[in-house]
């Protein structure tokens, strides 16, 4: 805003500087002008002298009884307004001159002016900017350090308010964190019961649509060896010979048979374990649920 008002008030000298040229200039204006119709009128004056002489000349029959001197007076007179025509033509020539000299001096030597007094202006603008510039940086250092002492003491009654409301609401707020990390486990751990409790649901289903492919084997087997031994005793009947082989056969089905036995009771043991985790899922959810009712 100051250096905004140091410029308005440059322009308004300026200002004004150029308003008085334009009147000095309008008042030799006005000046030459004024010499320009007194040399016209001089000039028409000059002229009606000569075309009076010329007329006087061209009648000389007609003024024969003019006598010379009055000629004479006649042609010294239009010498005359000659040579004041010719002075105040050089007068003209000398005030125009004097005028546009004077203009570029003026204007040279308010330019100067101007420049000198801008340039004082800017020198002690600079100063006070500076000046104000340090008066700022000391009242703004003042201020923040009173600001920082400020919000220093803010935060120490902060931290004791906050000492004293922790000490007496810290076994509340530790109880409630240790619930919700409570929770969260038990969340946790029901979520992962759930996927075993789904796996288990799936393997136990595939055992024993695997126990029950086996017991159709079994009982297919079964009729097979049914019918083998029927078919071998139908043989021993006939052939010593053929009744080793049956005999033979008849031992590889047992063995067979065996196998199946055993894999079958692999299966029922492999079902009781999955029942066992069954009840022990069940249990495990049960607690977690129990937990839950007391949180």
């Amino acid at each position: 805003e100051f250096q905004l008002w140091v410029w308005k008030s440059i322009a308004k000298r300026l200002k004004v500087e150029l308003e008085q040229n334009q009147n000095l200039r309008k008042r030799v204006e006005a000046s030459l002008l004024e010499q320009v119709g007194v040399g016209e009128a001089m000039r028409q004056e000059r002229n009606e002298l000569v075309d009076k002489l010329k007329t006087i000349n061209s009648a000389s029959w007609k003024k024969a009884a003019m006598s010379d001197s009055e000629k004479e007076t006649l042609v010294q007179m239009v010498r005359d307004k000659d040579k004041i025509l010719t002075e105040v033509q050089r007068e003209v020539e000398l005030l125009e001159q004097e005028s546009l000299s004077r203009e570029l001096e003026d204007a040279v030597l308010a330019h100067i002016t101007a420049e000198r007094e801008l340039q004082n202006e800017r020198e002690t603008l600079s100063r006070d900017l500076k000046q104000k510039e340090e008066e700022f940086e000391v009242s703004s250092l003042k201020s923040v350090s009173l600001l920082l002492e400020q919000k220093q003491n803010e935060a120490n009654m902060v931290y004791k308010a906050w000492e004293k409301l922790a000490a007496s609401n810290i076994l509340t707020e530790v109880e409630t964190e240790a619930g919700k990390l409570m929770i969260i486990e038990l969340e946790g751990e029901i979520s992962s019961i759930s996927r075993k409790l789904e796996t288990s649901d799936e393997s136990v289903s595939s055992f024993r649509e695997e126990a029950t492919k086996l017991g159709a084997e079994l009982e297919t087997k079964e009729r097979e060896l049914k019918e083998v031994t029927t078919e071998m005793q139908e043989m021993l009947r006939t052939s010593e010979a053929e009744k080793t082989e049956l005999v033979k056969q008849v031992s590889s089905l047992s063995s067979e048979r065996q196998n199946l036995m055993c894999f079958i009771s692999e299966l029922e043991s492999r079902m009781s374990e999955l029942c066992d985790e069954d009840t022990k899922v069940m249990k495990t959810m049960q607690r977690c649920d129990e937990s839950d009712g007391f949180g």
